[in-house]
């Protein structure tokens, strides 16, 4: 999220508009880091029910300070927020879920989805836009009642860096298959069952590596005898690409995704993707009548997920098709300037904020006339 929330923001300072981002004070520093116009405001809001009034006036009084032309909700609690505070008149609201939370309200039961659902409802007449990562996103709002034919839902993509995410040749030395499956450890990636899944039928000479933050302890019991052998787990790195360089497959369990960034940098590495069935995996790694980069098998197959795998790594054929296939389709689907560009439209479509000329050129925006566009982002 943080990543994607650079490059929005940096885009936009790059552009003209004078931009502002509340967000926890670890994600800032990373964010001043990246480009010190961009103009940094601390917001840790809670998500305890009783906080949410405290949360919602808190941004409703940084608005006010701020006085944005836009304000734009990144994820689900940050949507909550910016939807009930009350901006002030004249703030234009874009909604960016990043994974609808219907699927992770089912599973705390007590009609969490169906109260998801309603809540989604009521604030799309609250939003100016709403921007999804793939079209499996748009579709998902549809099938819980969301009026996503109005006209106000765009799909923009995910933007990746394809020249800093890039395929690097590696000299072909002996050494095991890598599986990399990349993601914090958390039920939605799905990592306790792949971890079970590989217990049970683990591919023999091959290693399967998972790289991310979290209490490692449930997915080391699914997986007692391969833990540390087979089996291996790594903590977050601030640069992953020396592990899409060294792996020769990304591995997918997930439950529920808006559109993958770990997807999308690997597609972008040149490193085929096996993932289950969820948002925006079809498009981007197995579209009907083209060439396929990786597979795509039935929501929580895993037997599936590691058979196709394991197809993979006997046959170098395959992967040296799909690698290829990878790179063209981040760079089709997942280019910052194409992702940005579709963002542009949808703010000039909806909230009436002019994009740029194809020489960058800042058009004015309406009532004002330096032509810079104030944005306000929360996260």
């Amino acid at each position: 999220m943080l990543t994607l929330v650079e490059t929005i923001a940096a885009h936009q300072v790059a552009r003209g508009d004078e931009v502002h981002v509340l967000a926890p004070l670890p994600a800032l520093a990373a964010l001043a880091k990246r480009d010190s116009r961009i103009v940094c405001h601390p917001w840790a809001p809670q998500r305890r029910p009783s906080q949410w009034r405290v949360a919602s006036a808190t941004l409703r009084v940084a608005a006010r300070e701020i006085a944005p032309d836009v304000a734009h909700l990144h994820s689900f609690f940050p949507g909550i927020f910016g939807r009930v505070a009350h901006l002030p008149p004249g703030v234009r609201v874009v909604y960016q879920p990043h994974s609808w939370a219907f699927t992770a309200a089912a599973a705390a039961g007590r009609g969490g989805e169906r109260a998801v659902a309603a809540w989604e409802r009521r604030a799309w007449h609250r939003t100016d836009a709403v921007v999804v990562n793939c079209h499996d996103e748009l579709a998902e709002g549809g099938a819980h009642g969301l009026p996503v034919g109005d006209g106000r839902g765009h799909v923009v993509g995910l933007p990746v860096d394809t020249e800093r995410y890039h395929p690097s040749w590696r000299p072909p030395v002996p050494r095991r298959p890598v599986l990399l499956c990349v993601g914090r450890l958390c039920r939605q990636k799905g990592q306790e069952e792949l971890a079970a899944a590989w217990e049970e039928a683990p591919i023999p000479d091959a290693t399967l590596v998972l790289l991310g933050a979290g209490d490692p302890r449930a997915v080391r019991a699914a997986a007692r005898h391969t833990w540390g052998g087979s089996l291996r787990w790594f903590d977050a790195t601030d640069d992953v690409r020396p592990w899409l360089h060294a792996s020769d497959v990304l591995v997918m369990a997930s439950r529920y995704e808006g559109q993958s960034v770990a997807m999308a940098e690997a597609l972008a590495c040149g490193l085929p993707v096996v993932t289950t069935e969820v948002n925006g995996v079809r498009e981007a790694v197995a579209p009907l009548g083209r060439p396929t980069a990786g597979a795509v098998v039935g929501h929580g197959d895993l037997t599936a997920l590691l058979d196709a795998c394991r197809e993979r790594l006997v046959d170098p054929s395959i992967l040296a098709r799909e690698r290829e296939a990878a790179r063209a389709r981040a760079v089709e689907l997942f280019d910052v300037e194409g992702v940005l560009g579709r963002l542009d439209r949808a703010y000039a479509r909806d909230v009436r904020v002019a994009p740029p000329s194809a020489l960058r050129v800042t058009v004015p925006a309406a009532g004002d006339p330096a032509g810079r566009v104030r944005a306000g982002v929360a996260r």
